[in-house]
């Protein structure tokens, strides 16, 4: 066997490229995070449609009993940014009927964003397409800052809740079939002591 006839310097040097190379490789095996944790697209002119979009998951979480998760608004928000990106979402029903089966709460989720968003955007400013997949991956930044660790993480929803209805006073109502309106649900102290942090 040949002796290694490199200097120490050239060894440590070789040693370190070795580990650079192995930790790319780990990385790039990697699934990587459509999330964004900065505050770039945080602005005012921003902040109606970030808050519409939380909105609507509020309300979808009202609406589906309080049993949605935190997975199924992370996969409702990665679905809405890559649809944005490809320019491949489907075109809104123009019924009023939102539909909904189980199993299928983030795409009840997606639908229930997009239509807020198509109201919003009648008589308001509509960002362009970068800025509104922007504010997508800042919310889904703090959904994964939020979130607690397990698939039944409810973490991110209890925090936009408290937020939503202590912070802005937002209010989600459900009727029945019949136009009487249904009692609210008792909100937990989760909900009730909800971070006074901006998402």
């Amino acid at each position: 066997m040949a002796k290694d006839r490199r200097s120490r310097d050239q060894k440590r040097k070789a040693k370190l490229a070795k580990r650079e190379k192995a930790k790319r490789s780990r990385q790039s095996s990697l699934p990587a995070t459509l999330a964004y944790h900065g505050d770039h697209y945080k602005t005012a002119k921003l902040a109606r449609t970030h808050m519409e979009t939380e909105i609507a998951i509020y309300e979808a979480y009202v609406i589906l009993d309080r049993t949605l998760l935190d997975s199924d608004v992370a996969a409702a928000l990665e679905t809405l940014i890559l649809g944005l990106r490809s320019g491949r979402l489907p075109p809104l029903s123009e019924t009023e009927t939102v539909h909904y089966a189980v199993g299928e709460e983030a795409d009840f989720l997606v639908e229930n964003i997009r239509r807020h968003w198509a109201l919003h955007y009648q008589t308001n400013w509509r960002p362009p397409r970068e800025k509104r997949i922007g504010v997508l991956r800042t919310i889904l930044g703090t959904l994964e800052s939020k979130r607690s660790p397990g698939p039944r993480s409810q973490s991110y929803l209890r925090y936009i809740a408290g937020f939503l209805t202590r912070k802005l006073g937002v209010s989600v109502q459900e009727f029945a079939s019949d136009g009487r309106p249904l009692p609210e649900v008792e909100q937990d102290s989760l909900v009730a002591l909800g971070p006074p942090v901006d998402p």
